[in-house]
């Protein structure tokens, strides 16, 4: 007996074929934002659904046109634009992208890098119980993945808190973690 979905089927968010398949369907789109980017004197890069649009010089006077046209090829490959993500940021503002400071060099904001040294130092003291970090349920893998992440972005914070997230492993390594041994 073979089983045939009823209804609409999909992958689901997370699959390790995500970026494969999403970078198939965007190629088209890529190719031609690109295309219209570096006709207008931009530089087109895109993350997933993040796509981003970059100038070394003042690009003022052409953004109303790269919009409008940026819109157009969107729509066109049977995407929308979510306008609340939609944003302008010239050189003097700190400008985003996927949670990283891009501006003049690749940072993370002092404000999240204070929030999780904070929540390392809370687990060192006062252990695992109660503490989360994003919105994983491992707190050990969401800190251990944090850590990482900075130090991709910013080596020495990094090495900082790979550092705290190695003493709190070794001092409640018993303790609530997904690890298995045999």
């Amino acid at each position: 007996m073979n089983y045939i979905a009823s209804q609409n089927r999909h992958l689901p968010q997370g699959s390790p074929a995500s970026p494969a398949i999403s970078n198939l369907i965007c190629r088209n789109l890529d190719s031609s934002l690109a295309a219209i980017a570096e006709n207008l004197g931009f530089c087109y890069t895109r993350y997933a659904d993040d796509l981003t649009f970059s100038a070394s010089e003042n690009a003022s006077p052409k953004i109303a046109n790269l919009i409008k046209n940026t819109t157009f090829i969107i729509t066109s490959e049977g995407f929308t634009v979510n306008d609340n993500k939609t944003k302008i940021s010239g050189k003097s503002v700190q400008q985003e992208v996927t949670g990283v400071i891009v501006n003049t060099k690749l940072n993370i904001s002092k404000k999240t890098l204070k929030a999780f040294r904070a929540t390392l130092y809370q687990i060192e003291q006062e252990g695992l119980s109660g503490k989360t970090w994003g919105k994983s349920t491992n707190l050990i893998a969401a800190i251990t993945g944090f850590a990482n992440y900075v130090a991709m972005i910013h080596p020495n914070k990094g090495a900082e808190f790979k550092s705290s997230v190695e003493r709190i492993k070794q001092k409640y390594s018993n303790s609530q973690t997904d690890e298995v041994r045999f």
